[in-house]
């Protein structure tokens, strides 16, 4: 006991509690919880685990933090495990694991989290179409972009300053939004680290797209296509861990969901959102500003794009 208390002391005084240590507490705990028969109290942590999750979907409630996971390594070149509580996610994805339109190779990935408890709410993929790659080269080596946005420094390598303005809050905006302009096919994979909610987590997209920050000179328009993400997402209930939630950004900027239960085997298509605007901020919100939905994943992104000039 009196241990427990100079510790805690220490702790409180010195600032010696580093995030590495949260997290393994925090883990420790979620993990050290055996199954037991269902009862009331039980009933209600479950369930609060499930709200917890979905608040982590819905954006903007609470802070998201990012950690850089040791576990996250390639496994024999085709999976990347981003966390030991889901599937590893393939680095190519195509038919017909998922109703993709052509071959997708993965940018980066990384896992949303709540900050409140370092929480992990879920795994996060973004994939660029193999055959589009050229396209990054092509917005970001031209004229332009290079004077005005990207080649300041003179002594770094083009990739190396395409890397330092993807990291910058500001220009990052501005060359994620002229790669989308390009009509260059992505997917992005959600994949719940723990059973969360269908309801909440087309709400989480919703308030992602409605945080961009042109969203308020387009309101008309984007209500519109908020409407169709509202019809297109046919799922209800429950989202169970380790299913995969999959958004196709096409080439004419539609976006087009399907989901992945994994339990039963079955991929069902869902609805396609038609109003550019929904993916073109969903995706820009996943790949630059200053507060993307994952951190780690953008900044992962970042690099690939880099590498690809």
């Amino acid at each position: 006991m009196l241990r427990t208390l100079v510790r805690r002391s220490l702790i409180k005084n010195t600032g010696l509690a580093t995030r590495a240590t949260r997290l393994s507490a925090v883990t420790k705990r979620l993990q050290s919880s055996a199954p037991k028969p269902a009862t009331e109290k039980s009933d209600k942590k479950a369930w609060w685990i499930v709200g917890l999750v979905s608040a982590a979907f819905a954006g903007g409630t609470y802070v998201c933090t990012w950690e850089r996971e040791e576990l996250q390594k390639e496994r024999d070149g085709k999976s990347v495990l981003v966390d030991d509580a889901v599937t590893p996610f393939p680095v190519v994805i195509s038919r017909p694991t998922y109703p993709l339109s052509t071959k997708y190779d993965i940018l980066g990935s990384g896992i949303r989290s709540v900050s409140v408890l370092t929480f992990k709410a879920y795994a996060l993929g973004i994939y660029i179409a193999r055959q589009d790659k050229p396209k990054v080269a092509q917005v970001f080596d031209s004229t332009f972009m290079s004077k005005n946005f990207i080649d300041m420094d003179e002594n770094k390598s083009h990739a190396e300053n395409v890397k330092i303005a993807l990291d910058d809050p500001e220009k990052s905006r501005i060359l994620i939004d002229n790669l989308l302009d390009s009509n260059i096919r992505m997917v992005a994979k959600l994949t719940p680290i723990k059973n969360a909610s269908a309801k909440l987590l087309k709400e989480g997209i919703i308030k992602n797209v409605q945080m961009h920050p042109d969203a308020s000179k387009n309101k008309e328009t984007l209500a519109m296509g908020i409407k169709e993400v509202e019809e297109a997402i046919k799922i209800k209930g429950p989202v169970p861990k380790d299913d995969d939630f999959l958004m196709e950004l096409l080439a004419d900027g539609s976006l087009k969901f399907s989901y992945y239960n994994r339990r039963k085997d079955i991929v069902n298509e869902l609805g396609t959102v038609h109003q550019p605007l929904v993916g073109k901020y969903l995706f820009a919100q996943y790949l630059s500003g200053s507060n993307p939905v994952s951190p780690g994943t953008k900044d992962q992104c970042a690099e690939t794009l880099a590498s690809l000039v």
